[in-house]
């Protein structure tokens, strides 16, 4: 059942290495179509993966050139359109499939309202595609099952070279610091390739441990929070059952009552210094009989708990891709042993039902 999802996990490295080497093309009319725009804040849209993608490259956004972002869900955006200059905003929706209704409802008013929109999508014939004032596309090919990966994640690469450019655009950034943060991206993209096949090998091995659980939590440092919680989404979305992301220092502040025997915690660390706090939260849960896992681009980490080490790029920005790889392989293998067909939906009117996809 896991075999197409495999597929396309497998793929991520070669789609990542093609985005980024046709760059040039993917953005070629990018400097034209912004010429008459100063951009200073960029707003995402999205729903879903491509919300959280949005998350990521909004934090790449602020970090690598100093934009002011805003993330919301299409809901959010309706309610706030208009709340920005418009002269100096660019809006970004989102939508792998291009067909997501409730962001194509929150291109209009945006557009209505004198603002700029640049549609991100793997369909440039897409309904989101053609509302959009201008289109990127994302070029990962084919991904006919429900749980995206390598689109996903390929969303979050073509976002933040788009914001790339706009910095360049914008003088934020020059075309060598550009390039250094794109060998940056090669970096991260070998690491991600390593941690691919470390995935298959240990989570074929373990999976079967994996299916007494009816939930589970996820727990992350700040580096790796935003690429925890696309993966416990891919969980639930193959899984069917309830998971759970929290930030660390959210964790702590109440979520901590979870804490139960038996229940299945999976921590990510990707940050050194946080190393120590995690080890110490690992073995406080480990001693209430709590079923831990550790997934760490750190290598050496101290801990009793099933430890999973992946290979670090050595980027913050590259996290998502050398982590994601795990929760994809764990969402692949453990459907296939609960019995799950993730590919057929669980519910073939749902859609329809509320109106969310376009056809």
């Amino acid at each position: 059942m896991a075999k197409q999802l495999l597929n396309y996990i497998k793929e991520q490295p070669e789609v990542w290495e093609q985005i980024l080497g046709s760059r040039e093309q993917i953005f070629a009319d990018f400097s034209h179509d912004m010429k008459n725009l100063p951009m200073e804040h960029l707003i995402f849209v999205g729903s879903g993966s491509s919300y959280i993608a949005s998350l990521i490259a909004a934090e790449f956004a602020g970090s690598a050139a100093g934009f002011d972002c805003r993330v919301m869900t299409p809901a959010e955006a309706i309610r706030y359109r208009g709340s920005y200059d418009r002269g100096k905003t660019l809006v970004l929706a989102s939508s792998q499939s291009g067909k997501s209704v409730s962001t194509m409802n929150a291109i209009g008013p945006w557009k209505e309202a004198g603002y700029v929109v640049a549609g991100i999508t793997a369909d440039s014939s897409s309904p989101v595609a053609k509302l959009a004032d201008f289109h990127y596309l994302v070029a990962c090919g084919e991904e006919t099952v429900g749980p995206k990966t390598k689109g996903m994640t390929s969303t979050v690469l073509v976002l933040e070279l788009l914001v790339l450019e706009a910095a360049i655009k914008e003088k934020r950034i020059s075309r060598e610091e550009a390039e250094t943060i794109i060998s940056g991206f090669t970096l991260g993209i070998r690491a991600a390739r390593a941690n691919i096949v470390l995935c298959e090998e240990y989570f074929k091995e373990n999976i079967s441990r994996f299916k007494q659980h009816k939930h589970a939590v996820v727990i992350a440092d700040a580096e790796s929070s935003l690429a925890a919680r696309e993966g416990a989404l891919k969980l639930l979305e193959t899984w069917y059952v309830p998971v759970f992301s929290y930030e660390v220092e959210e964790y702590t502040h109440g979520i901590q009552n979870t804490i139960t025997e038996g229940i299945c915690n999976l921590f990510v660390v990707s940050e050194k210094e946080n190393c120590s706090a995690m080890e110490k939260l690992t073995a406080y849960c480990e001693e209430k009989g709590c079923d831990n896992w550790v997934i760490s681009t750190v290598k050496g980490i101290r801990t009793k708990a099933n430890l999973l080490e992946l290979e670090k790029g050595g980027a913050s920005f590259t996290t998502p891709f050398e982590i994601l790889p795990a929760f994809q392989y764990l969402s692949a293998f453990g459907s296939e042993d609960r019995g799950i067909e993730y590919d057929r939906p669980k519910f073939h009117d749902f859609y329809d039902c509320l109106g969310t996809k376009s056809k």
